[in-house]
């Protein structure tokens, strides 16, 4: 069976850390855009989709 999803790490657009990780559709195009709290910036920032290591 063909794998749907794939893992990937979510990154602040202030401080370029990696503070999340998720899992996306396969089928849907474009990056993951979610405003989420980062605790070094201590703020709700947007993070964007990076490809797990």
């Amino acid at each position: 069976m063909a794998k749907m999803r794939d893992d990937v790490a979510l990154v602040c657009d202030k401080c370029k850390r990696r503070n999340y990780m998720t899992s996306r559709d396969l089928k849907k195009e474009g990056k993951l855009h979610i405003k989420k709290f980062c605790k070094w910036c201590n703020e709700h920032i947007v993070h964007s989709e990076k490809k797990k290591k």
